[in-house]
């Protein structure tokens, strides 16, 4: 409470919050982005009924589409998400909010902690501009799924800081020691990487010249912390000591990955989102490059006399907060650069610091305000590509030899706006292996929603033998076997499938269970329309909007609710003016109990066409409905 107040009356901190308020504000107007979709939009009904005691019990990606074997325990991020969920609902601003208060509030702790050093308030809160306004941090503050290192920098920092203050006098104030520990707790419920918080405080702590010495008893309560969470993690997984990808990279390819990184620090103009299979040291030449300069000036800072030790420690603490990504790119091969959030903290502020010992006061602040302008422009522009999926991996496919993920990613962007086409092309190329059993699963997807059923079952299958925990491929490919009255085939391909999968088994049963109970349907032969004999009569099909809504009309009927929302785009992408179309997504509205935006949409269908009795009717139902509730 203390630090808070002090913080609050000293006038300098407010240079670094406001600015990173402003430059990240936004922020605001993105959308959901990527795994916000799996974590947040398709998971409500799991946001809106979960106790807290099943976050703390459940894998991070036990969501209502993922059979959650990550091996991500990460409970206060997904109780971030409850928290937000109850204030926001499905409005991203909210989560976007939160993200930006987070970072501010860790740009605040750098402030707190640069003084708690014996660094004067005016070069703390300059050193912490730096960090507030960095590009190389968008994807964690601009992205809402990147909140994970935001919130365990927020508990690291937070127990530095008060490892720090608890070591000010020859006695150790237990009380604060004990909130550091607990910081660092909740610092490891957030993220996995968190472990090496109690090295960084202790490390600090040891550059105060506080009167008592480092010694391993100071370790005690950090590892009664860590024993804490890691039994909660031990119950909460069915693999706590596991990892989650064996996809790997060589070492050459990972030590190239862990410096591009690096560069991005050096270097914001560096961007990629990769994965380890597509890896070349062509594409991350440039980057590792950039990194190679910045750790060779860190490692010169770290043994030069002529450096503070405290600018040494800061360097030091930044390499420590780096070492987790080195499994993360080594054992998962995917680079993303949140993985530098945490070591950013430290690194810029001893960048900073570096400059103020280096020059004298008129140049410095000169060197240092120009910098900081430079990188607030470009964390605007950065901070824009998470407006959307489908701008973010059209950006990700400008770099240089690009992840083929990138396509599949961008084909489901493309997919979910009704761009059936531009989708079909994005997805039907080769894509590296490790998501071909996505890529399968979005070309069923396809083929199912313009009743291409043959192609749509051969995708089904080939998405399951590419992965045969996909349960919504096996799930989809149960549906479309008993729409055919092929139920027997539909139960062996459930009872293979939780075979092949255990973890699958229960909602296996549970779909066989329900199939036995239901009315069985009439055998028929699988649907071919005439567009699904070759590729460009099925993209020809797709530009003609009454077709195109015809078959929208045929889902709605089935209540197959998303792929009739996207076909519903499609029609309106070919013919917005098309009042079928219009008609059809009232009455999707309606069933998605959307009522306002139904009433918006038969309010301007009759507005410019006076006499739709379509319109009409459905507008008299719509009343009806709202009536009885």
């Amino acid at each position: 409470a203390g630090i808070i107040i002090v913080t609050l009356l000293n006038r300098w901190i407010l240079i670094p919050l406001l600015l990173s308020v402003s430059v990240w504000s936004d922020s605001l107007r993105n959308g959901f982005v990527w795994d916000d979709h799996i974590l947040i939009e398709k998971n409500e009904v799991s946001l809106k009924t979960s106790s807290v005691s099943a976050l703390f019990s459940s894998d991070f990606w036990s969501t209502e589409t993922e059979a959650g074997h990550s091996n991500y325990y990460r409970p206060l991020i997904a109780l971030s998400y409850m928290v937000d969920y109850a204030r926001s609902g499905l409005t991203a601003k909210g989560y976007h909010l939160t993200n930006i208060i987070v970072h501010t509030a860790n740009v605040a702790l750098v402030w707190c902690i640069l003084v708690e050093l014996a660094v004067p308030s005016l070069i703390a809160a300059l050193a912490a501009c730096l960090f507030a306004v960095h590009p190389a941090l968008a994807e964690s503050v601009a992205w809402i799924s990147g909140r994970t290192d935001l919130i365990a920098t927020t508990f690291m920092l937070l127990s530095v800081l008060l490892c720090i203050t608890a070591r000010r006098k020859a006695r150790i104030n237990i009380l604060l020691s004990t909130l550091s520990a607990t910081a660092f707790a909740c610092a490891l419920f957030s993220k996995e990487s968190a472990i090496i918080t109690p090295l960084l405080a202790l490390l600090l702590a040891s550059t105060t010249g506080a009167p008592r010495k480092v010694s391993p008893r100071d370790l005690i309560p950090y590892a009664v912390a860590a024993l804490v969470w890691f039994i909660a993690r031990l119950l909460a997984l069915d693999n706590p000591v596991g990892v989650s990808s064996t996809e790997g990279v060589s070492l050459k390819i990972g030590i190239l990955a862990l410096l591009h990184l690096w560069g991005t620090i050096a270097w914001p103009p560096v961007f990629r989102i990769e994965y380890g299979s597509s890896l070349t040291g062509e594409s991350l030449a440039i980057g590792a490059v950039c990194g190679v300069l910045l750790l060779g000036w860190v490692v010169y800072s770290i043994r030069s006399l002529h450096s503070s030790p405290l600018v040494r420690a800061l360097y030091l603490a930044g390499i420590i907060a780096f070492l987790p990504s080195v499994l993360a790119i080594m054992l998962k091969s995917m680079i993303g650069v949140r993985l530098v959030y945490t070591a950013a903290a430290f690194i810029l502020p001893a960048c900073v610091l570096l400059l103020w010992e280096r020059l004298s006061l008129r140049p410095f602040f000169t060197v240092t305000v120009a910098l900081c302008a430079i990188l607030s422009y470009c964390s605007v522009e950065r901070s824009s590509l998470w407006r959307s999926d489908r701008v973010l991996f059209s950006k990700a496919l400008e770099a240089p030899a690009a992840s083929t993920r990138n396509h599949l990613n961008l084909g489901i962007a493309l997919y979910n706006d009704g761009e059936l086409r531009a989708a079909l092309e994005q997805l039907d190329r080769e894509i590296e292996g490790a998501a071909v059993d996505q890529q399968r699963y979005m070309l069923a997807l396809i083929y199912t929603g313009a009743q291409c059923e043959i192609l749509a079952e051969r995708e089904y299958r080939a998405a399951i033998q590419a992965k045969p925990s996909n349960y919504a491929a096996l799930h989809n490919l149960a549906g479309l076997l008993t729409s055919q009255g092929r139920l027997a085939d539909a139960r062996t391909a459930l009872l293979d499938g939780s075979q092949r999968a255990p973890e699958l088994r229960a909602r296996a049963l549970r779909q066989i269970e329900y199939l036995d109970k239901a009315p069985p349907f009439a055998a028929r032969p699988a649907l071919v329309r005439q567009w699904c004999t070759d590729r460009k009569s099925l993209e020809m099909f797709f530009t003609e909007a009454i077709a195109v809504n015809r078959q929208a009309s045929e889902l709605l009927k089935g209540r197959q609710l998303d792929m009739a929302e996207v076909y519903i785009k499609a029609a309106l992408l070919a013919n917005p003016k098309l009042v079928a179309a219009r008609l059809n997504l009232a009455q999707l509205e309606i069933l998605q109990q959307r009522y306002d935006s139904a009433r918006g949409t038969l309010t301007e269908i009759l507005r410019e066409n006076p006499e739709e009795t379509r319109a009409e009717k459905l507008l008299s139902h719509l009343n009806t409905l709202e009536g009885a509730l």
